[in-house]
C-alpha cells in the first residue's frame, strides 16, 4: 500500500479512523479481521517483535519525563530499541541538529518549548534507525515557524530512505509534504492520489478575489454589482460567496472556464483602484467538498451549509439574546451546578468517615509552628491522608479561601482584576459584579451548613499582618521592580521605536487620536514579568467596533500574554487598557456582554455538554424554553449530539473546544476573547466555528480579538491582523496590504 520512501498522509474528520488505522499499525490494539504486512518483515502478528524494532511512533501528545534531558530521553528510547555503545551514542550525536536542538540538548523535557517537547518526540520516533515512522498530529499546537522547521526535518529524513506516515488537521501541511494522500470517512479509506490529482477531479475550481486597492474602498463598494455582471457575462455558472469580508468579493470559478479567464480579467482590469487575485482551490477545500458530499449521500441534505449561508430566525434570536440579570434565575442555576457537583464526588464524602479534614490554618498559626520547628520538630501537627483529599476536592469546588494554606509572602493585593479567576471559569463572569458577591455568598454559605459539623476550627482568615517580616521581603521586591520599570525599561522602550514599520506608527497615533472609540484598546502597555523577562514592550492597537482583530506571531512572541491582560487575568506594568470605552478596571464590570475562550478548556469534568450550556443560558439570564433552544442549537450546530451526554472529562480535545466556543457565545457578547479556538478541530469543524464566528458578528456588530498559528483562519474572519514578535507589533494591517507589502510575488503553475 505504501511506496518506500514516501511521505503518506492519512486525512479525516475527528473520529473517522485516523488514531484507530496508527495504533492497529503499531499493534497497540489488535485487529478483529484482516492482515497487516510490512515490506521485508511479514505479517504483524506473526513477526511482532522484529516489526516493532523497526517502527518509530511519534504520538498525539508529548509522552515525556518531566526530569530526563533530551540526550537523556534519545539515549534511554535508543536502547529500548536494542543501539547501544558507541554507536547510539554516534547517532544521537548525529540526531540532534537533524531535530533542531543542538542549543537544548541539556535542558530538562519541563524546560522546553511546546514546539522544541514535540521535535523531541519526533526524535525520539527516529533513534535507533527506524524505517518506518508514524506521527500523530505531529504539529498540534505549533506556530507557523515551528511548523515550518518541522516540515523541513521530515523532508531530511524521507531522503534517509525511511517511510513515513502522518496523520494531521492541517491540510496545507499535507499539502506541502505528502508524496501521496489518502482521506478516510468513518473508517474507510474513500480518496487515495497526490495532492493535484485530488483538488483537481474532487475540488471546486479557482477563487477569484477582487479587493480595492488602499483608500479605495467606497469606489470599490459602488461598483461590486458591475463585477459580478462582467464575470456573469463570461463564466455563468460562477458562485459568489456571500460570507466574506465587507470590502472583498470572492467568486468561484468551475474548472472547466479556464479558456474565459483572460476575458474577464481584460475587462477587470480597466478599473484601476481594483485588486485581482486568482487561486487554486485548496486541499482543505477540496477535503471539505469531499466530507460534504458523504454527508449528503448518507444523512440527506444538510441543514447547515458548511461555513456558508446565513441563519433561520429563530437562530439570529439565540445569537442576539441579551442578557439579562434575574437573581433567582441564577441562584436556581448555580445551586443545581453544585448539588450536580456534590453527587458526582461522592467518593470523596466517604472518605470523610475515615479522617477529618485539615485544621484551617491562619497565619500566626504558621509562623509559630515554623518557628518551634527549630527546636522540636515532631509537634507538627499529623495529618490524615483521607482528609487531604477532601481538603483539595473542597478548595477546587471554591468552598472558602481562608482553607489554602499560603506557604507563600502574605499580602492583600489591592487590585479588583486579581479576584476574577477561579479555575478560569470566573474568568467570564457571567454576572453583573454587584450581583456576583451575593450569590457567591448565598452558596458558599449553604454549602458551610452542610460542612461546618465536620470542620474543627473556624478560625477567621487574617487580612492584614503589619508586623511580619514576610511583608518586609515582599515591600523590597516590590520597590525593586518600581526601580526597574521607572529606569531600566525605559531605556530599552526606546530602541527600536524610529524602526517601526509604517502601518504601526499608523495604527499608534489613529488609538491615540481617537478618544476611546474603538471597543478594544491598548495604549503604550507593557508587562515584564518577575524574571525581567519583556513580554510586552510599549504595545498600541485597538479593535474597532464589530471588527475582528487578529493576533499573530510564534510562540513566545506576546500573545498569550496580551490576551491574558485584556481579559484582566494579568496586571500590565504599564499603559492604558480600554473595554467598552472604559478603563479595564470598570469596563469589566459589564461581563455580560464578554464572552472569552480561553487557551485552555476552562470545563467542569462532572458536567455534561448540555449541563454547561444550560447552565450558562440560565446565567445568562434566559428563561428554561430558552435555554433549552439555545442548548438544542449549538449541541446541533458545533456537532455535539453524539457527546451531549458525556462528561467533560471523557470528550475529546476537538469536542471540548468546541464546548468552550459555544460557552463564549452564549448571550451575544459585544466583545469576544478567542485564544486559539479552533486548536484540535478537522477542517470541517473549523468552518463551522468561523461561521457562527461571523454571524454573531454581524447581527450583533461585536467586536472579537483572536489568536491563533493558522493563516487561512485569520484570512477567512478578519478584517485587520496583527504580528507581534519579540513583544512588539511587526506590522498591523489587512491581510491583502501585507501580502501586497511583504508577499513575494505570485507563483505561475505550468499544467498540461
Amino acid at each position: 500500500m505504501y511506496k518506500i520512501f514516501y511521505i503518506y498522509s492519512l486525512l479525516g474528520h475527528n473520529g473517522s479512523g485516523k488514531t484507530t488505522f496508527i495504533n492497529l499499525l503499531t499493534g497497540m490494539i489488535k485487529k478483529n479481521s484482516g492482515q497487516i504486512q510490512f515490506s521485508n518483515h511479514g505479517d504483524l502478528d506473526f513477526n511482532y517483535d522484529n516489526i516493532r524494532q523497526n517502527i518509530g511512533l511519534c504520538s498525539q501528545k508529548d509522552v515525556l519525563y518531566d526530569d530526563l534531558t533530551v540526550v537523556e530521553h534519545l539515549r534511554f528510547y535508543g536502547k529500548l530499541k536494542g543501539k547501544k555503545g558507541q554507536q547510539l551514542e554516534d547517532e544521537i550525536f548525529n540526531l540532534i541538529p537533524k531535530i533542531g536542538l543542538q542549543q537544548e540538548f541539556t535542558k530538562q523535557a519541563k524546560n522546553l518549548s511546546g514546539g522544541n517537547k514535540r521535535k523531541l518526540s519526533l526524535g525520539m520516533a527516529l533513534i535507533g534507525s527506524s524505517k518506518i515512522i508514524l506521527l500523530d498530529e505531529p504539529t498540534s499546537g505549533m506556530d507557523s515557524i515551528s511548523r515550518r522547521q518541522l516540515w523541513d526535518i521530515l523532508e531530511t529524513i524521507k531522503e534517509e530512505q525511511r517511510t513515513i506516515i502522518l496523520t494531521t488537521h492541517h491540510l496545507e501541511e499535507a499539502e506541502a509534504l505528502a508524496d501521496r494522500i489518502g482521506i478516510m470517512n468513518k473508517g474507510k479509506l474513500v480518496i487515495v492520489g497526490s495532492s493535484d490529482f485530488i483538488k483537481k477531479n474532487f475540488g471546486v475550481g479557482y477563487h477569484l478575489y477582487l479587493n480595492p486597492k488602499y483608500n479605495q474602498d467606497q469606489q470599490f463598494m459602488e461598483n461590486k454589482q458591475q463585477f459580478i455582471q462582467i464575470v456573469n457575462k463570461y463564466i455563468p455558472d460562477n458562485q459568489v460567496e456571500t460570507q466574506t469580508q465587507k470590502n472583498q468579493l470572492k467568486i468561484t470559478l468551475p474548472f472547466k472556464s479556464q479558456d474565459q479567464f483572460i476575458h474577464v480579467f481584460e475587462e477587470l482590469e480597466q478599473f484601476g483602484f481594483l485588486s485581482i487575485n486568482l487561486e487554486m482551490n485548496t486541499l482543505e477545500e477540496t477535503f471539505i467538498n469531499i466530507e460534504q458530499k458523504s454527508y449528503d449521500e448518507n444523512e440527506g441534505d444538510s441543514s447547515i451549509s458548511i461555513g456558508n449561508g446565513p441563519f433561520s430566525y429563530n437562530e439570529r434570536n439565540i445569537l442576539t439574546f441579551q442578557p439579562k440579570t434575574y437573581i433567582l434565575r441564577q441562584s436556581y442555576a448555580m445551586f443545581v451546578r453544585q448539588i450536580r457537583l456534590i453527587i458526582r464526588n461522592w467518593e470523596a464524602w466517604i472518605m470523610i468517615s475515615f479522617g477529618k479534614l485539615q485544621d484551617n490554618v491562619n497565619v500566626s498559626d504558621y509562623l509559630q509552628g515554623e518557628i518551634n520547628n527549630f527546636e522540636n520538630i515532631e509537634i507538627q501537627q499529623p495529618k490524615s491522608a483521607p482528609g487531604q483529599i477532601l481538603r483539595r476536592f473542597l478548595q477546587q469546588m471554591n468552598l472558602g479561601q481562608n482553607m489554602n494554606q499560603q506557604q507563600n509572602d502574605i499580602y492583600e493585593q489591592e487590585n479588583e482584576q486579581q479576584h476574577l479567576r477561579e479555575q478560569q471559569m470566573k474568568e467570564w463572569k457571567l454576572f453583573d459584579s454587584q450581583n456576583a458577591y451575593i450569590l457567591w455568598l448565598i452558596f458558599d454559605a449553604l454549602i458551610y451548613i452542610l460542612l461546618v459539623w465536620y470542620l474543627d476550627n473556624r478560625q477567621k482568615q487574617i487580612k492584614k499582618c503589619n508586623n511580619s517580616k514576610v511583608i518586609d521581603q515582599f515591600q523590597n521586591q516590590q520597590n525593586q521592580n518600581v526601580y526597574h520599570s521607572q529606569f531600566i525599561e525605559n531605556n530599552q522602550d526606546n530602541q527600536g521605536q524610529s524602526n517601526l514599520v509604517q502601518s504601526v506608527q499608523n495604527e499608534q497615533q489613529r488609538v491615540i487620536q481617537n478618544n476611546f472609540e474603538d471597543q478594544i484598546q491598548m495604549i503604550d502597555v507593557h508587562k515584564v514579568y518577575p524574571n525581567n523577562f519583556y513580554a510586552l514592550k510599549g504595545i498600541n492597537f485597538g479593535v474597532k467596533k464589530g471588527e475582528i482583530f487578529a493576533l499573530l506571531g510564534p510562540n513566545g512572541a506576546g500573545k498569550s500574554s496580551t490576551f491574558n491582560l485584556l481579559t484582566a487575568k494579568l496586571a500590565r506594568t504599564r499603559g492604558s487598557i480600554y473595554l467598552n470605552h472604559l478603563p479595564i478596571e470598570q469596563g469589566f464590570h459589564f461581563s455580560n456582554n464578554i464572552g472569552i475562550c480561553p487557551q485552555k478548556d476552562s470545563l467542569w469534568d462532572n458536567l455534561s455538554p448540555i449541563e454547561h450550556i444550560k447552565l450558562f443560558a440560565r446565567i445568562k439570564g434566559m428563561d428554561p424554553q430558552e435555554a433549552q433552544n439555545a442548548t438544542e442549537f449549538f449541541i446541533k450546530y458545533l456537532d455535539l449530539i453524539d457527546n451531549q451526554n458525556n462528561m467533560a472529562n471523557n470528550l475529546s480535545g476537538g469536542n471540548k473546544r468546541r464546548l468552550c466556543v459555544a460557552i463564549s457565545m452564549i448571550g451575544a457578547p459585544q466583545l469576544g476573547f478567542f485564544d486559539e479556538p479552533s486548536t484540535g478541530l478537522d477542517p470541517i469543524s473549523k468552518r463551522y466555528l468561523w461561521n457562527l464566528l461571523q454571524q454573531s458578528n454581524q447581527e450583533n456588530n461585536s467586536s472579537f480579538l483572536l489568536t491563533t498559528h493558522s493563516m487561512p483562519e485569520a484570512e477567512s474572519l478578519c478584517q485587520r491582523i496583527g504580528i507581534l514578535i519579540n513583544g512588539q507589533f511587526r506590522c498591523i494591517d489587512t491581510l491583502q496590504n501585507l501580502k501586497q507589502t511583504y508577499g513575494k510575488g505570485n507563483i505561475e503553475y505550468l499544467t498540461n
